[in-house]
């Protein structure tokens, strides 16, 4: 689905820094970043799981108890129009977000698909690093083979020091920090 998406690129926004770092959080985390990393390269280091409730969410949740109540006054199609509705008001809340966050720097270091999906839709270079079992770079073979600005690392540090070198010709850069998002 996201593929089909219509994106803007994200090179229009402003940017706060060189790299962004997506980095998974959870229990399909590819490699651990240390404090190390991401010297060299002006990047903020985040993973998007923590994001504020969604707007929306209570009238998703109340049209489901509603739902599942089996018997209520509001016609079940009333109901699962409302809780169609807000499902689309959330997602569209949640891609403007990781929008948002993707487009914060003039590349993107992840570990995450959707990540990949997004910039490539986006036309931000990408530099990532796949988990155990090749998710990422199973993906990217099927669907965006030959993709010149899709670069498979082995970790944090070589995608970190890839993405410097994209950057270098780049006289914009901006000045080297490394901060990490609450």
């Amino acid at each position: 689905m996201a593929m089909m998406l219509d994106l803007k690129p994200l090179q229009s926004q402003l940017k706060t820094s060189d790299a962004v770092i997506l980095s998974r959080t959870d229990e399909e985390k590819a490699a651990h970043l240390t404090s190390k990393v991401g010297t060299g390269v002006n990047s903020v280091v985040m993973d998007w799981l923590d994001e504020p409730e969604p707007r929306q969410k209570w009238l998703y949740d109340w049209s489901h108890r509603r739902l599942g109540w089996g018997s209520s006054k509001i016609p079940p199609f009333i109901l699962n129009k409302l809780a169609l509705a807000a499902a689309n008001a959330m997602a569209r809340q949640r891609l403007a977000r990781g929008l948002g966050l993707l487009g914060q720097g003039n590349v993107v270091v992840t570990d995450r698909l959707h990540a990949i999906i997004l910039s490539w839709l986006g036309e931000t270079p990408v530099f990532f690093v796949d988990n155990n079992y090749n998710k990422l770079s199973n993906f990217v073979a099927s669907w965006l083979d030959n993709t010149p600005d899709l670069v498979h690392c082995a970790n944090f540090s070589e995608a970190l020091e890839r993405a410097g070198e994209k950057m270098a010709p780049d006289s914009n850069a901006i000045p080297r920090q490394i901060s990490t998002c609450p």
